[in-house]
């Protein structure tokens, strides 16, 4: 390799690093935000669960409440927390990809610059 190619190299290596690290970023900010609506839908049918059968439910809708049968708004907090759930997992499995991407761009960085030393060091 050329001593006018490794610039060019580490730009590349670094503007990998850079986007790896700006994605894994924002999957960490949705991680967050799905982590959160699960719990709160597990929090909200934990709730629900120690009312009286008897208790009347609203939902609600823009401004208004809507009345609704409990098993209605169980059933869309099971569905909510089902999916908030599905999301993480998949969205963790893009967090580890883009960790192991930066961690695979560092590696290549410091290989480049350990070879360049070598190789300006040697000649």
């Amino acid at each position: 390799m050329s001593s006018e190619d490794v610039p060019q190299l580490i730009m590349r290596i670094q503007e990998r690093m850079i986007q790896s690290q700006r994605q894994l970023a924002t999957v960490e900010a949705q991680l967050t935000l799905h982590q959160r609506e699960a719990r709160k839908s597990e929090l909200t049918l934990r709730e629900l669960a120690s009312l009286d059968p008897d208790t009347p439910m609203y939902r609600s809708v823009g401004k208004m409440f809507l009345r609704e049968d409990r098993s209605e708004i169980q059933d869309q907090l099971q569905k909510q927390q089902r999916e908030a759930k599905d999301t993480v997992l998949a969205l963790e499995k893009k967090k580890k990809y883009f960790e192991r991407e930066a961690k695979e761009a560092n590696d290549n960085l410091m290989d480049v610059l350990r070879s360049s030393r070598g190789g300006a060091g040697s000649s």
